[in-house]
């Protein structure tokens, strides 16, 4: 495998990890607490910072659980990257070459034509015309255009994007 495309695959490969190491650890965690819960979870993090217990926390603690922390975040990235490696891998000759890397990566997906021309073809005649095709766009626009000035300011889209659901 030439040397520039393991430098480049690798950093890719950590980040495509630790993203999805992370999406894991929320969708793990309760939506709702108690106050409880969360007075709870203070003390537990509080007692591995305080390694000592003497009941306060040095710099020297924090940078001391920091590092733990770190190492055993790398630990696990390690540990992940390996695994996907080994998956990827095989040919089982300890590289990875192009044509595993390729086969590693998901379809491309697209929308059915169907579908598409349901949600276009407004007249239900078979055939989108210029109008039917701008329709969901202009009304996505119209919708943002909450002055109804022609023109989408960035307050109009700010204020839409955080009344919608998510934030978005």
């Amino acid at each position: 495998m030439p040397h520039a495309f393991r430098l480049t695959l690798a950093p890719l490969m950590l980040v495509a990890l630790a993203s999805a190491a992370s999406a894991q650890s929320t969708a793990s965690q309760p939506q709702t607490r108690t106050r409880a819960q969360v007075t709870q979870g203070i003390d537990a993090r509080f007692k591995l910072l305080d390694s000592n217990h003497d009941g306060s926390v040095t710099k020297a603690e924090m940078q001391a659980a920091e590092n733990r922390a770190k190492q055993e975040a790398e630990s696990r990235i390690a540990q992940r990257a390996q695994e996907a490696f080994a998956r990827l891998d095989t040919d089982k000759n300890g590289q990875l070459s192009l044509a595993e890397f390729k086969a590693s990566l998901p379809p491309v997906r697209t929308r059915p034509v169907d579908t598409v021309m349901q949600r276009l073809d407004s007249n239900k005649d078979g055939k989108v015309t210029l109008q039917e095709f701008g329709a969901p766009t202009l009304a996505v626009f119209d919708r943002y255009d909450s002055n109804k000035d022609g023109t989408i300011s960035d307050q109009e889209r700010n204020a839409r994007r955080s009344s919608a659901p998510g934030g978005r």
